[in-house]
This record gives structure tokens, C-alpha cells and sequence, in this order.
């Protein structure tokens, strides 16, 4: 599997790198998927702004070809400069295949086994209640 990081990393509200900031978040989140029989892919992180704060200034975090015989889910989360944070999943043709529909900065979203083709996996600043915040996603299969 051949997997992207379209975004740079960048520095929590403390000065510490994005990912030691969220791996605290979506460590316990990656443990308890483990547990429902969830397989840990990858992980990807990223610092969102106003500038991403509507559906056409999305950050992709990833993008990749999913086997047909696995579904896959994208748990995320985000630090307290969100009041929330949205995963949206695009096809090839840039059309929305699935999306956190939830309100808060902890997005689920399950993509059922379908067949392969290039998906993108972004962040959406639904709701950012500072200048800047971190967010992070799992990508499990199973």
C-alpha cells in the first residue's frame, strides 16, 4: 500500500511537534480498535487554520488504493482548538464517500469493503475556536 503525507507537521499550542501532541490522543483510540479486531494502517497529523475552516479548503492528509476485501475506518481527533473536526473520504472523481456527520473533535467514519480506486482522506475545520489546531487520523482495515 502506498500511502501520501500531503501535509507538513507543525507545532501544538505548547511548541511541541504535532505528532507527540496527538499521539496521546489517538493512541488510546488505536488500542481500543485493536481490541474490536481493527488493524492499525497508518496515522497522519496536521495543523488546521480559518483557512480550512469550509468544505473547499479541506487538508488531505492521505491518499491511497484500499483493498476491495477490507473495510476501513478513519478515527480522529483534535486538540482544544477545535470545537469540531470533520474526516471526509473523496473518490477518485473528488465525490464524498463517506463523512463524519458527528458533532466534536473525536470523527469515526467507516468506508465498507468496496471496490479498489484511488481515495483521499481530508480534515475539515468545522468549528476551530482558535488561530490554529492539531488533529490527527488512524486509518484501520480489518
Amino acid at each position: 500500500m502506498r500511502l501520501s503525507l500531503l501535509v507538513a507537521l507543525a507545532a501544538c499550542g505548547d511548541g511541541t511537534e504535532c505528532e507527540a501532541c496527538m499521539v496521546g490522543c489517538l493512541e488510546p483510540k488505536s488500542w481500543e480498535a485493536k481490541e474490536d479486531g481493527w488493524s492499525e494502517r497508518t496515522r497522519h497529523y496536521a495543523t488546521l487554520s480559518p483557512d480550512h475552516a469550509s468544505p473547499d479548503a479541506l487538508v488531505r492528509v492521505a491518499q491511497f488504493r484500499p483493498y476491495p476485501n477490507l473495510e476501513y475506518r478513519f478515527i480522529g481527533c483534535a486538540d482544544d482548538g477545535f470545537a469540531n473536526v470533520d474526516v471526509v473520504v473523496y473518490d477518485a472523481e473528488n465525490a464524498i464517500i463517506a463523512r463524519d456527520t458527528q458533532n466534536g473533535r473525536d470523527p469515526d467514519v467507516l468506508l465498507p469493503a468496496q471496490s479498489s480506486g484511488l481515495i483521499s482522506i481530508r480534515l475539515f475545520a468545522a468549528d476551530l475556536r482558535s488561530d490554529t489546531g492539531e488533529a490527527g487520523v488512524l486509518i484501520m482495515a480489518r
